[in-house]
């Protein structure tokens, strides 16, 4: 049934890309949560938690309110209403979430670890599969994907305690508020260049044959996923193994390291094959060349390496640095694609592609030697 409303979809992908917007930008909860908090048989720190969730989750849910009495009435014209209060649920329910998720990664609880990964995401499946053969109604499909936020949350909350008792947070309620502020702005600007590239690749390509600036995108689309994603799902794992290292400097440059050869490598094998194998899938596309690929490979290699930075910098408690470097690289990214330069449009979307991470990863780089050399706490 969901099939036969075309106007539905129309304003149920407008819900989804609002929504996880906000879960982008949320992500950041997770990766303070995870830096700030440790077990502890002593630690008192769930009081503190409990007040940082409530703190949080008041501020979403005035932000949403906010920015639906704006937006909703035009782009959820049928039922601004229903569509802003769901928002709201997931957002808030998403701060909960993020938050026991951080925790248990920073309490390296590995099964806890795979049940935040794969609970909402399971449950989604299941909830949307079944609203997609019963109704054709975008609120109740926009219910589906909401819900298991809700559900999640619950299910970790209940677990939290059993599974750690007593936790330690290292800073304060307000500076536990003020890091999660930079992470937020931080988390939202990596979505910017992660989630929302292919918009900023469509505008950039607006003025090129459409045969080529498809191609391009597609391409861009395809080989970041398996690169940055996983990555991207690590970070929180990242900066709970360098925020025990006396050394995380060291420990930086290593993984940096290990990550440029391999993507050099796949970048390579991907330039070698990469084309053959894209004409053969995509038959209604433009080719693509052993250039293009290699670059967009190895951009997207780059860009993996910002969440190792990253991940240094904030397990310094460099979180300035954290977020200069993520506003840097998505500045970059978003200049290079938009402002005319006289390239092909092939070339400025490797050029702005290398650029972002690259002025990213030495913001980060330089943040963290000027963190470390002051002695502050890691």
């Amino acid at each position: 049934m969901w099939a036969d409303g075309a106007e539905n979809y129309v304003t149920f992908s407008v819900f989804w890309a609002t929504l996880y917007i906000m879960v982008a930008a949320l992500s950041g909860v997770q990766q303070e949560i995870a830096r700030a908090t440790s077990p502890d048989e002593r630690g008192r720190g769930y009081s503190v938690l409990a007040r940082y969730i409530g703190i949080v989750s008041i501020a979403m849910l005035l932000l949403v309110i906010a920015i639906s009495t704006v937006l909703a009435p035009l782009l959820f014209a049928a039922n601004p209403f229903a569509f802003s209060a769901l928002l709201a649920l997931g957002s808030v329910s998403y701060v909960t979430l993020g938050a026991f998720g951080g925790l248990f990664f920073s309490a390296q609880r590995r099964a806890l670890i795979m049940l935040f990964l794969v609970l909402d995401t399971t449950l989604r499946l299941v909830l949307m599969l079944g609203a997609m053969a019963i109704t054709n109604s975008a609120v109740l499909m926009a219910l589906a994907v909401v819900l298991p936020f809700a559900l999640s949350a619950l299910v970790l909350l209940l677990l939290a305690r059993r599974s750690v008792p007593a936790i330690a947070v290292d800073v304060g309620l307000g500076v536990l508020l003020r890091n999660t502020l930079q992470t937020v702005v931080a988390a939202a600007a990596m979505g910017c260049i992660i989630s929302g590239l292919p918009l900023f690749l469509a505008l950039a390509g607006t003025s090129t044959y459409v045969g080529t600036s498809a191609s391009v995108i597609l391409l861009a689309t395809l080989v970041r996923a398996p690169l940055v994603i996983p990555l991207m799902a690590l970070q929180s794992y990242f900066i709970v193994k360098l925020k025990g290292t006396a050394r995380v400097g060291r420990q930086v440059a290593l993984y940096t390291g290990v990550m440029l050869v391999l993507s050099l490598a796949v970048a390579a094998l991907a330039a070698f094959i990469g084309p053959a194998i894209f004409q053969w899938l995509f038959v209604g596309y433009e080719p693509v060349g052993s250039a293009l690929v290699f670059g967009l490979v190895l951009s997207a290699g780059l860009m993996g390496l910002l969440f190792i930075t990253g991940a240094g910098v904030l397990a310094a408690q460099g979180h300035r640095w954290y977020l200069a470097g993520w506003l840097f690289a998505a500045a970059a990214v978003i200049a290079l694609l938009l402002i005319p330069s006289g390239l092909p449009f092939e070339g400025r979307v490797v050029v702005a592609l290398f650029a972002g991470p690259v002025l990213g990863g030495i913001c980060h780089a330089l943040g963290l030697n000027i963190v470390l050399r002051r002695g502050r706490p890691v």
